[in-house]
């Protein structure tokens, strides 16, 4: 497993995860992450977690507007089946 920073080629995999877990509507996602990946100059931060090379999951993050460097996790979701793997193997 590697986390990395998202791209915009991991979209239609991520959109897949986060309808599979229901965080939010997916449709939503490619404008959410938007600035992000045009490489804006953003605080946000959109991470990819993938398998095999493959998306499995995501996390969102901002910075916290009271406490300098502190970090509030806005989204996080990993693909349903490689969760269950997961437990499975512990």
């Amino acid at each position: 497993m590697n986390i990395r920073p998202m791209k915009a080629a991991d979209l239609a995999a991520l959109k897949t995860v986060v309808d599979d877990t229901e965080l939010f509507p997916s449709d939503m996602l490619p404008d959410m992450a938007a600035d992000y990946l045009a490489g804006e100059e953003v605080q946000d931060i959109w991470l990819t977690c993938e398998h095999e090379s493959h998306p499995i999951g995501l996390c969102y993050t901002v910075p916290e507007q009271l406490a300098d460097g502190a970090w509030n996790m806005l989204a996080i979701c990993v693909s349903p089946p490689t969760k269950a793997k997961a437990q499975a193997a512990r």
